[in-house]
């Protein structure tokens, strides 16, 4: 017998509406700035990607707030000109947004 006490049942169809909802509440700052800055935000599920023009201390201190607004939300970021999303490399190539295919070199053929 087991007794869940905190979140829910991963895989749940019901589970995955609730934390849609929760994280949509969640990242409306996010997404109130990059409109009001003309950036880019996405998130598929648990993965979010946003473009800036703040600097590396500026993000790091909006993702830090962020974080404690809710302390079952971990936050993990990677700061670059180049990263990975989803199966997309996107590049910050002198303020010109450049994408290619991006393989995880787990990923099967």
């Amino acid at each position: 017998y087991y007794k869940q006490t905190r979140g829910g049942a991963i895989g749940l169809a019901f589970t995955q509406v609730l934390a849609n909802i929760y994280m949509y509440e969640w990242e409306q700052d996010f997404i109130k700035h990059q409109e009001k800055h003309k950036g880019i935000y996405g998130r598929y599920i648990d993965v979010i990607f946003m473009n800036t023009n703040k600097t590396t201390n500026e993000i790091k201190e909006e993702l830090q707030l962020a974080a404690e607004k809710d302390i079952n939300i971990k936050i993990h970021y990677e700061i670059h000109t180049t990263v990975n999303f989803l199966e997309t490399t996107l590049t910050n190539d002198h303020d010109q947004l450049k994408t290619s295919l991006f393989h995880k070199p787990t990923a099967e053929p």
